[in-house]
């Protein structure tokens, strides 16, 4: 039997979704995305727009764990187990491949989407661990310098991950890599992450209005990279770059 997978997209302050967009050429079904909103703006603008495509929901919130956590709690209502949570900027899943002797991606198509994420999900249950995500960056170089198609306990980027535990609690103190903060307290907490190197997502989040942008702008990101090292020195620090990295 063909195994469901469920979309759940947090989103605030924008309009146009690309995500959306990507889901409906995927052909998802309505009861298959969930589509979450923090502020009655844009609940209203969301149920407009995609309210025949998706289930919208809304609960009050100051910030991205405070949405995600709005799609945790409706998945524990629901007795959803597993289910995909996806940035509200993603056009595609690329794969890294090899031709002619060079690395270059290239943009799943529909069924290898829906294909890719089965194998990705049964993985991560034979590993045991609680989430999963893809390569931070869709660069073909810089991914291609992983020696191994997966790895477990590394940093997890919120971008497209996989959650097998939907009793997970995002910590809202964090403004903004709280998606970090969530793997690093699993990994603190002896639980496992995978993430699957030759996998990234397309995406535009410095150019799109909305989002985390407004935090990123007042140095809320360096804010949170510093009460990340503070919390979990044994886990990350900065490379000679100044580059958030896992230990």
């Amino acid at each position: 039997m063909d195994q469901k997978i469920i979309f759940t997209v947090p989103t605030y302050a924008r309009r146009n979704i690309r995500t959306m967009i990507f889901l409906q050429k995927l052909g998802v079904a309505k009861d298959c995305i969930v589509l979450s909103t923090q502020n009655e703006a844009d609940y209203q603008a969301m149920s407009e727009a995609y309210g025949d495509v998706a289930t919208v929901i809304y609960k009050n919130g100051n910030c991205a764990a405070d949405n995600r956590n709005n799609i945790m709690e409706y998945c524990r209502r629901h007795d959803i187990d597993e289910f995909m949570m996806l940035d509200d900027d993603v056009s595609a899943i690329v794969i890294l491949e090899r031709n002619d002797g060079k690395l270059r991606t290239r943009r799943l198509s529909p069924n290898e989407t829906f294909a890719t994420l089965r194998q990705l999900f049964a993985a991560a249950k034979r590993a045991k661990a609680t989430l999963f995500g893809l390569n931070p960056t869709d660069n073909a170089l810089f991914m291609g310098g992983n020696v191994r198609p997966c790895t477990y306990n590394k940093l997890i980027v919120g971008s497209c991950v996989g959650i097998l535990n939907n009793d997970l609690i995002f910590d809202n103190t964090f403004k903004c890599l709280d998606d970090y903060e969530m793997s690093l307290r699993l990994i603190s907490n002896g639980e496992r992450t995978l993430r699957f190197n030759y996998l990234a997502v397309d995406y535009d989040f410095d150019s799109i209005k909305g989002g985390c942008e407004s935090v990123y702008a007042e140095g809320g990101r360096l804010s949170a990279e510093i009460r990340l090292i503070n919390k979990y020195p044994h886990l990350i620090t900065y490379d000679r770059r100044g580059k958030l990295i896992r230990k």
